[in-house]
């Protein structure tokens, strides 16, 4: 929360359904949204915006329309095939990696002990 209140640029509510999170920002949001407004415009695909002004002063909260869905933008496309490959050249059996990790960590604690 303290985060989304000292963002340097803006701040975001995108699909927020706590109560609380609007209540605690009642200050930023209004006149424009109460409380139970704020909660209705982001329910779907949108989200409320503000910006910082040179003073540091947040400015009045708007209502900003979310892209469409990844999956409705760009066509998906099946990479399997890198994976299997990238995984043929450059992969190595799990239980070599956790061999090569106890085997670090060995040495690190005798080391110092």
């Amino acid at each position: 929360m303290e985060i989304l209140l000292s963002s340097s640029l803006n701040w975001h509510i995108f699909k927020n359904t706590n109560d609380s999170v609007y209540q605690r920002l009642e200050n930023y949001l209004y006149p424009t949204f109460t409380p139970e407004t704020a909660m209705q415009g982001t329910a779907r695909f949108q989200y409320i915006a503000s910006w910082l002004d040179g003073k540091g002063e947040y400015r009045e909260p708007f209502l900003v329309n979310a892209p469409d869905l990844v999956g409705n933008r760009y066509e998906s496309q099946d990479n399997s095939f890198l994976t299997k490959r990238h995984s043929r050249i450059y992969g190595r059996p799990v239980a070599d990696v956790l061999a090569e990790m106890r085997e670090k960590e060995r040495q690190m604690f005798k080391k110092k002990a």
